[in-house]
């Protein structure tokens, strides 16, 4: 009797023990990822882009009581974030830090999901903790990328995640028809949702919904449910495009890549989604091959495809295949040039795969040297990627996309000369949302807000902001104005030129130039 008493107390203290690690663990992997995003954030990185001013200005609108279905003056990219930004900033006060805690504590709650994904799938304590790690701490871009505001990337992420989890419930047989039917309503409500947001997560929910009719085919009797779940969450989407000519279905032209090249430009991007190639520097890689991520990808897909072959055969290769192959239909990925968000919602699988390869071993000093290796290794990628990542920054005439050197003093400059609106190429909603609709600008290139336009075009004498760098519409406006001896003055900021002129001038008098190289056109 007390031999086992002993034995139940002995028992109590190794889980004890066992919890007590967990707890250290985790607590140490969340204040890594705290702190790279905190050095991203304090670096040249940390500025807000065009499309997080934007989504900051559209949370104002919000709290302004002037409610849209879309990212500003776009046919897609839903306003969840956004919503959920305007009621940070009722609590706790506009600001870029405010702006930016939105999709990091979105990506933590991703990073959450993908342990428990680690669990569905049958991965024992090394593989978990080596998930989340992975999730949270890398690589680069990832770590970058969570801290930018950028409308919808961040739910999309975590809907990426749900997807594969509420499959993973639904491929259990011996169920009751009324927990199908459960989880069936919840993963139509996720689609739906996810379709309003971005047509991205198609790229997840296809290959999942996929692979769970294969493995259990009777489910489909039961897929009206999901179908009506689907209709709600998609609601907003299909009221606009009703009212609107079902704008969002159209995606433009081709741009001219075949889908096959895309498709291998998907397999080519995984360099730096894997962490050996610096985001937007491709020359920066620690394997000089451009097919090297693919490699390493394919080498830890098969791997994890047969250690997790008993829970979830075959999981993890469809939904990364499948993502590649729908990849390939997406005619926007020639547009963002070397940044590979069109990725994002791919890594976090990613980290699920990579943690099905890592050994178990015993409880003990062999557990925490395996999971402080992995953790090094992870964290040494992703500082040497950051490290490159601010150096892009620094460079002149890097992508905007990246960092906007010098737009906070213009956004205090304006304001010190009493500037009520400015005319941008592309600046527009940045200055706008830093001073917090002071200043009004304008966005020529990338119009957003019609009112922000007009009364830019309408103050009398004109300021201008323009990118040095891009479509040399300084050299331009500056070459205009001296013909015509009109009267300005000029200040270089960061990448910026600042030009106070001494009256009204409109960007098609000169003409002003957007980022296709194609004059601006005057307003209808």
């Amino acid at each position: 009797m007390e031999e086992g008493r002993a034995t139940g107390w002995d028992g109590l203290v190794a889980c004890a023990r066992e919890r007590r690690s967990e707890l250290v663990f985790a607590a140490v992997v969340i204040l890594v990822g705290a702190a790279l995003r905190a050095w991203v954030m304090a670096g040249p990185l940390g500025s807000p882009d065009l499309d997080e001013a934007t989504v900051g200005v559209q949370a104002q609108e919000f709290n302004a009581g002037r409610l849209s279905v879309f990212f500003l003056n776009q046919p897609y990219g839903g306003t969840l974030e956004p919503g959920l930004v305007a009621i940070a900033f009722r609590l706790f006060g506009a600001s870029v830090f405010v702006l930016k805690l939105v999709p990091i504590l979105f990506y933590a709650a991703t990073a959450v999901l993908c342990w428990r994904l680690a669990v569905r799938v049958g991965l024992g304590p090394v593989g978990r903790a080596s998930t989340a790690l992975l999730a949270w701490c890398g690589p680069a871009y990832v770590v970058f990328f969570s801290t930018k505001e950028r409308g919808f990337y961040s739910v999309a992420a975590l809907l990426g995640v749900v997807y594969p989890l509420l499959v993973l419930r639904l491929a259990e047989r011996r169920r009751s028809a009324a927990v199908d039917r459960r989880d069936l309503l919840g993963l139509g409500l996720c689609v739906g949702l996810g379709w309003w947001q971005t047509p991205l997560v198609v790229l997840v929910a296809v290959p999942a919904v996929g692979w769970l009719v294969v493995r259990r085919p009777e489910v489909v009797r039961r897929c009206g449910w999901a179908i009506g779940a689907a209709v709600m969450g998609a609601l907003p989407w299909l009221v606009w495009n009703v009212r609107n000519g079902w704008a969002s279905l159209d995606s433009g032209p081709p741009m001219g890549a075949s889908w096959w090249e895309r498709v291998g430009d998907f397999w080519k991007r995984l360099s730096v989604m894997t962490g050996i190639e610096t985001p937007f520097v491709p020359g920066r890689a620690l394997m000089d091959w451009e097919w090297a991520g693919a490699v390493v990808v394919v080498a830890v897909l098969v791997v994890a495809t047969v250690r997790t072959r008993r829970v979830a055969s075959g999981l993890l290769a469809t939904l990364i295949v499948g993502y590649s192959l729908l990849y390939g239909l997406n005619v926007l990925v020639e547009l963002v040039g070397p940044d590979p968000r069109y990725l994002f919602l791919v890594v976090p699988l990613l980290a699920v795969c990579v943690g099905a390869i890592v050994p178990e071993v015993d409880e003990g000093l062999g557990r925490s040297a395996l999971l402080g290796g992995v953790g090094v290794v992870t964290v040494a990628l992703s500082v040497w990627g950051i490290v490159g990542l601010n150096r892009e920054a620094e460079r002149p005439g890097a992508s905007f996309f990246l960092s906007s050197p010098g737009i906070e003093d213009v956004a205090t400059l304006l304001e010190q000369r009493d500037v009520e609106a400015a005319i941008t190429d592309a600046a527009g909603m940045q200055i706008t949302f830093l001073t917090g609709g002071r200043v009004e600008g304008s966005s020529f290139a990338v119009v957003r807000l019609g009112r922000l336009e007009e009364r830019a075009r309408r103050a009398s004498p004109s300021t201008y902001v323009l990118d040095r760098h891009s479509s040399g519409n300084a050299d331009r406006l500056r070459t205009w104005l001296d013909e015509r001896h009109i009267g300005y003055t000029e200040e270089a900021v960061g990448i910026w030129r600042v030009f106070f002129l001494t009256e009204r001038v409109l960007p098609e008098d000169v003409p002003l130039l957007i980022f296709l190289g194609l004059p601006v056109r005057a307003p209808e």
